[in-house]
Formats: structure tokens, C-alpha cells, sequence
């Protein structure tokens, strides 16, 4: 008696299932085709989702890359004035006249090398002022001022500041960038004759 033949179909392997749209990475490389009967399968591939970070938006308040730090000119300006309001405060532009020996006294217990140059100096002059690094033309004015028994001083003076004027053209300086200062300046010096220290300042 012959066997009866019995199906020996294979069960449908399943297909593995698509990776939602949002899947950006995956730990483990899926296969491509399916695995053969009866072979062992090993863990499915664990999937990895991720979310791409969104941009700041004016609508959510956030600022843009770089933004938080950009000042207006204004701030700038403003910022700049404030600095030197400080300064001013701490530190004025020239100070009030004063005796050399007090710059000794402050220096009694420093260097006595620096000492001995300030005894140096007092053979020669017999006060001082303070000044910051800004005011480096106090000095000239004053000097002419004070040489009232030298009028060619101030005509040398004046002579200079006019000459140069024209330096300032021919070095291809525009007008509007200095003749506020110079008509300021000008005018300074040919009012000395009349101006005191006090008025100077």
C-alpha cells in the first residue's frame, strides 16, 4: 500500500514591518530579504527615534543666533558716554594746581629712586597739576597763556594752529571731520590774553 502524500507547505515568512516616518536611525542593520524556513531569528531591530530641534522663531519669543548681542549704534554711544561720565567722575580731566611736595609725601615709603626724581624736579617747578592721558594739550594753552611777557609766543601759537589746517586738507581729511574742533580750538587760543586758569579748566 502506497503512503498517502501529505502538504508540506511552508508557513509565510513574515515581512518585517515599515519603519514609521518618523524613524530617523536604527541600531541594527535590518536584512533586506527574508530569513530562510526554519532558520532562528534574533532580536528584532530595536528603532530609534529622533526629533530635529526646532529653530527659535520670533512667534515663541526666543531670539535668533546672534542676536542678543548686537547693540544699535545708539547703545554703542551710549555705552561709550557712560565710560567716560565714570572716568570724568573718578578722575577729572585736569585737576586743581598743586604743591610738588605733596606728590613726595605720597611717594614717602615708595621707591627712592623715584623719590630723589621728584626732589630733582622741584629744583625747577614748584607745583603740578593732574591731568588723565585725554588732556595732553592742557599743558600748551596754559603755557601760552601765562607767557604774557612773550606776545610772540601766542602769535606763534596761533600761526600754527592755522597752518594746520591746510596739513589736515592736503592729508585728504574731509572739512567735516575736524572743523568743529579746529574753530573750537582757534578761537581758545586767541581768547588767552583774557582767559585765567581757573576759566581754562
Amino acid at each position: 500500500m502506497q503512503p498517502t502524500p501529505t502538504s508540506t507547505t511552508s508557513a509565510p515568512v513574515p515581512m518585517p514591518a515599515a519603519a514609521p516616518a518618523s524613524t530617523l536611525a536604527t541600531s541594527t542593520t535590518a536584512a533586506s530579504t527574508a530569513a530562510p524556513v526554519g532558520a532562528t531569528t534574533g532580536p528584532a531591530a530595536t528603532l530609534v527615534t529622533a526629533t530635529a530641534p526646532t529653530a527659535p522663531t520670533a512667534a515663541s519669543g526666543a531670539l535668533a543666533p546672534h542676536e542678543d548681542y548686537r547693540l544699535t549704534d545708539e547703545q554703542i554711544l551710549t555705552q561709550m558716554q557712560a565710560i567716560k561720565d565714570e572716568e570724568a567722575m573718578a578722575h577729572p580731566l585736569v585737576d586743581e594746581s598743586m604743591d610738588l611736595m605733596d606728590l613726595e609725601k605720597e611717594y614717602e615709603n615708595g621707591s627712592a629712586a623715584f623719590r630723589n626724581k621728584i626732589l630733582n624736579l622741584a629744583d625747577s617747578h614748584d607745583r603740578m597739576r593732574r591731568s588723565r592721558g585725554d588732556a595732553f594739550a592742557f599743558a600748551w594753552f596754559e603755557r601760552v597763556m601765562l607767557a604774557k611777557s612773550k606776545p610772540e609766543l601766542l602769535a606763534q601759537a596761533i600761526k600754527a594752529i592755522e597752518e594746520s589746517k591746510d596739513l589736515l586738507l592736503a592729508a585728504q581729511f574731509e572739512p567735516l571731520a575736524f572743523d568743529d574742533f579746529y574753530a573750537v580750538t582757534l578761537e581758545t587760543v586767541q581768547n588767552l590774553p583774557t582767559t585765567t586758569s581757573e576759566q581754562l579748566l
